[in-house]
């Protein structure tokens, strides 16, 4: 029993966030998952995270700085295979998606789709700028993190990495409770011709 309250008090915010996510999606996969041909691999998966957690935590009882800042933001990592994994899940409840609905409201509120009317002010330099900002961003994470923590200030990055787990899990759930694939996939009848760039729209 004491060993088990050591371990736990080794337990971080972090940990029980990723830990409930992987044992709540594991019951409702076996569970509502039935359909999706990549169940096996997206039970494997979660299953697969939940032991990485567990060996982090437990290399927290060693002494060595490494150790002791890769188990404090490995977090960023699982979010390669929780990202990947969550477009098998979408179809979880659903076989379809629910775009027709949010367009729907789209007409019933807008003259004409935001997403199309905001396609006369394209230009080149445009579509680089938001490409760079959509690239840079995910190195910007583990970035702003690491520096958090190699600045005395590991308490500002876990709440960091805790907020952007919430926000990402929650997005997920909602994901596979009303699926949508949005203007890209729905609407390219709609689009002109593909969007024009440089170096970051090659990237």
């Amino acid at each position: 029993m004491a060993d088990i309250k050591k371990q736990l008090s080794k337990l971080m915010f972090i940990d029980a966030i990723c830990l409930i996510y992987c044992l709540f999606m594991l019951i409702i996969i076996s569970l509502f998952g039935g359909k999706l041909p990549e169940q096996l691999f997206i039970l494997s998966t979660y299953f697969g995270c939940v032991v990485g957690i567990i060996i982090c935590i437990y290399l927290r009882r060693f002494d060595n700085p490494i150790l002791k800042y890769l188990t404090s933001i490995y977090p960023l990592i699982l979010l390669i295979p929780f990202y990947e994994i969550a477009g098998y899940q979408v179809h979880l409840f659903f076989n379809g998606f629910f775009d027709n609905f949010l367009l729907t409201i789209e007409n019933a509120i807008f003259p004409v789709h935001p997403v199309i009317w905001f396609e006369r002010f394209y230009h080149p330099l445009i579509t680089e700028w938001m490409m760079m900002g959509y690239s840079l961003y995910l190195f910007l994470i583990p970035i702003t993190a690491s520096w958090l923590y190699f600045t005395s200030k590991k308490n500002e990055s876990q709440f960091m990495i805790s907020s952007l787990l919430l926000s990402l899990f929650s997005c997920y759930i909602i994901f596979s409770i009303f699926p949508v694939a949005g203007p890209r996939l729905i609407m390219t009848d709609l689009f002109g011709p593909p969007l024009e760039g440089y170096i970051f729209r090659a990237f």
